[in-house]
């Protein structure tokens, strides 16, 4: 199995029905359903393999680190170090870790959580962090030990929290390895033993193609403008293992289901309503209106008119203005019909739709009906 999880709240699995009790584990090769879990605070990850079965190469090397936050500079390097050299023999183990960034490094390295009792052999160490080797000093037998350090010292100790501070590099460590000039001249200068390190600077990779999209709601949060069908997709994008971001400028009653669901999801934004958020409309992938019925429907005319695809629902008025893979996506009033994969991975292109004014205004304007 790729994924090792520890369960943390009593649940029954979605498929089975199985229960499952805090404490137990368990292993998994979907991936989609261990953020699912970790997302609704149902499990920890414990471990995590990359998918190639090819064979790593060279010399064994451990990276430890204290805590492995959900976004931060140390979570960016090391995930940039296991994509540069995803083919090396290269495992990361960490006090502590956030269960999204565990799994991106899992995508080209294997993961782990240290477990306090256990020992570790290698051939290279690196500390990701100035102050982790006290948690797995005597646990860790190696050829070479590295410290990376990713901080300006010397800017650092200009600050109230860390004046007087002085570091000791332990007597283990062969080399320290400063990311930058700027963090090498501060080991030299910070503290009253100046510090010798190599420069090992930071790795950045070329981006990849990236599926992310951007979702974009203004309504009301009501039950005839689908606000249960919101709470349902973003939990089908999850389940789909897909990375998106809902904004939502709705009125809406703060204490309703609705809201809290959707509130408890990091995916997903409120924003207060106001007429400026019009211009989100060109900045976003799609509109969405799930609306069980509508006699017209401004935002889904309002985004079409700015080359916004749109997806709504199959109900006559949306149906009119949306063509579905044209300029956006219909939906049934179940979700049923809803294609994911087309979603996040063929957008709609298409000219921006203006429409002409009904003659039947001027006859209105005149009184001439």
């Amino acid at each position: 199995m790729r994924f090792i999880v520890k369960v943390t709240s009593p649940f029954s699995d979605k498929y089975t029905g199985q229960p499952y009790t805090p404490g137990e584990t368990i292993a998994l090769n979907d991936e989609a359903r261990v953020k699912d879990m970790a997302r609704q605070n149902l499990a920890v990850l414990l471990s995590a393999k990359p998918k190639t079965t090819t064979k790593k190469h060279g010399k064994r090397v451990m990276v430890f680190h204290d805590l492995l936050y959900v976004i931060g500079g140390i979570e960016t390097a090391l995930y940039n170090l296991a994509k540069a050299y995803k083919d090396h023999n290269i495992k990361f183990v960490f006090n502590s870790m956030d269960s999204e960034q565990a799994l991106r490094l899992a995508e080209y390295c294997e993961v782990e959580l240290d477990d306090p009792s256990k020992k570790y052999e290698t051939d290279v160490l690196i500390l990701a962090s100035y102050n982790c080797y006290p948690i797995i000093k005597g646990r860790v037998k190696a050829d070479k030990i590295y410290q990376q350090v990713h901080a300006d010292w010397a800017a650092l100790k200009k600050m109230p929290l860390w004046n007087g501070y002085e570091w000791p590099v332990d007597k283990d460590v062969d080399r320290v390895l400063a990311v930058s000039d700027t963090a090498a001249k501060g080991l030299r200068t910070a503290f009253k033993k100046p510090i010798d390190s190599v420069v090992a600077p930071n790795i950045l990779c070329p981006p990849e193609k990236q599926e992310f999209k951007v979702f974009l709601t203004l309504s009301r949060l009501t039950a005839e403008k689908g606000a249960d069908l919101i709470v349902k997709m973003v939990q089908k994008f999850h389940e789909a293992g897909k990375s998106f971001l809902w904004i939502i400028s709705a009125t809406h009653l703060s204490l309703s289901k609705i809201d809290k669901a959707l509130a408890k999801d990091k995916s997903v934004i409120f924003i207060e309503p106001s007429v400026d958020n019009l211009g989100l409309l060109s900045k976003v992938d799609y509109l969405v209106q799930l609306s069980q019925n509508e006699s017209y429907c401004y935002s889904v005319h309002e985004a079409l008119q700015v080359g916004t695809p749109v997806i709504g629902t199959n109900i006559p008025e949306i149906a009119k203005a949306v063509k579905q893979g044209e300029n956006g996506y219909l939906v049934g009033q179940n979700l049923d019909g809803l294609d994911i994969e087309a979603i996040f991975n063929k957008k709609p292109e298409f000219a921006p739709i203006s429409e002409k004014i009904d003659p039947v205004w001027e006859k209105v304007l005149e009184g001439k009906l």
